[in-house]
């Protein structure tokens, strides 16, 4: 009599033409459907560039470059803090830029990443799979003093009080 285990021992079986599929629901038709399972990558690292230095009453950048291997887009947004448009005088700005995984990859709780070449601030995995690096620029240049126009000349009457001067 031949036991279960010297049928597994003489069977070999193939598996390597075996797929897994996923099941899933499409939330606009509520159709449930299954697709082939792939491997997903890790995007270990990221490097974002092409920011211009904010600098004194100078538009700020818009848009940044990232060539990194699985992002979905080459020219992420930039959010500034704070939300001006053109740089002040004097006024540190944080440059946020969120970054979406293409197809097939996937940011991870240690992805770490660079911007100009730096070490980012700050880089948060969000819940939504996106991750947002932002970066602390240092701040921008004082105002300086261009010109003084002297004031217009006025005649008043001695011992007249400042305020009625005009």
């Amino acid at each position: 009599s031949r036991g279960l285990g010297d049928v597994y021992k003489r069977q070999h079986l193939d598996l390597s033409a075996c797929k897994i599929w996923l099941e899933t629901t499409d939330s606009t038709s509520n159709l449930t459907y299954a697709v082939n399972a792939t491997e997903i990558i890790s995007i270990k690292s990221v490097a974002i560039t092409d920011i211009a230095t904010p600098v004194s009453n100078t538009a700020l950048d818009a848009e940044a470059s990232c060539v990194t291997e699985g992002v979905s887009s080459t020219t992420p947004q930039i959010t500034w803090t704070p939300s001006d448009s053109t740089a002040g005088y004097n006024t540190s700005y944080t440059a946020s830029i969120t970054l979406t995984a293409a197809t097939g990859y996937e940011f991870t709780d240690s992805t770490t990443a660079t911007v100009l070449g730096n070490n980012a601030t700050s880089i948060t995995k969000n819940t939504d799979g996106t991750l947002t690096v932002t970066y602390d620029f240092p701040a921008t240049a004082k105002d300086k003093l261009i010109s003084i126009t002297a004031p217009q000349a006025i005649t008043v009457a001695n011992g007249t009080a400042y305020d009625a001067m005009n």
